[in-house]
């Protein structure tokens, strides 16, 4: 997994202030959770719905 992520890195350096912009959604999303303005859904879903949209 280390090689990986090192290959990864050099294609794609990380970049803090995206960083930090994700670290703001992330946090709002889960406040959102959290809340119940929104409510999780089930990967199983989630991919079942994907499937039959692509009919894959």
């Amino acid at each position: 997994m280390l090689v990986v992520d090192s290959l990864l890195r050099t294609l794609n350096p990380p970049d803090p202030e995206i960083d930090q912009q994700w670290a703001v959604v992330a946090k709002r999303r889960l406040e959102e959770l959290h809340s119940g303005r929104v409510s999780a859904v089930p990967g199983e879903e989630v991919f079942e719905n994907i499937r039959r949209r692509f009919a894959i």
